[in-house]
């Protein structure tokens, strides 16, 4: 059974499983354990049965490795995988769940995920994780260490072999630019502008 939907797309991708690979479009069911990967210049948004929500940047290969909701059980997980590229994630029902799992695994690290909207994209072999909105809060840890992150616009980078850097505030710009990485070209559609807390909207 389907998991999720694309909800949004501009540009192209394409998910592939055992060897198949089929092209995404709006309204493109989304299936467990699939390679998701976008194209240059390509956004890519899709919505779970929880309706936790998922925006990928251009020339991003990611993965629903694992997803379960049984709200009448009050358990369920999801568990995401990162391999390539840049992502916003805003958690879903899963997240007030008593019993879950919900986390976003990288080549560097894995983000506990305790409902929130945040940012995760690498920059060369870097991974920068930032949380866009007020309330939120993660963890992010590997092997050699870990650090919470709790507060709009707290982040921190994480690179191959280290352990996450201290939590800091990340500035305006650095903010701008990760929110350009994962905002839509069509401007005849809000997006959420963390920066400024609002939707933003065509001139």
């Amino acid at each position: 059974d389907p998991i999720g939907t694309v909800t949004r797309l501009e540009g192209d991708a394409t998910a592939s499983k055992e060897g198949l690979v089929r092209s995404l479009d709006p309204g493109s069911d989304i299936f467990l354990s699939e390679i998701i990967s976008t194209g240059p210049e390509t956004r890519l948004e899709m919505i779970l049965r929880d309706e936790t929500r998922i925006i990928l940047s251009d020339r991003t290969i990611a993965s629903v490795a694992d997803f379960a909701y049984f709200p009448d059980e009050d358990r369920g997980n999801a568990v995401f995988s990162l391999l390539r590229g840049a992502f916003r994630a805003i958690s879903g029902k899963i997240a007030s769940l008593k019993d879950k799992e919900l986390v976003f695994r990288t080549q560097v690290a894995t983000i506990g995920i305790r409902g929130t909207d945040f940012f995760g994209g690498y920059e060369g072999r870097k991974l920068g994780i930032a949380l866009l909105d007020e309330g939120s809060a993660l963890s992010v840890e590997n092997d050699i260490g870990g650090v919470d992150l709790a507060g709009q616009y707290q982040g921190t980078d994480v690179e191959p072999g280290k352990a996450p850097q201290d939590p800091q505030t990340w500035p305006a710009w650095r903010i701008e630019k990760s929110w350009k990485r994962v905002a839509f070209f069509d401007r005849s559609f809000p997006d959420f502008d963390p920066l400024h807390n609002r939707e933003r909207r065509p001139d």
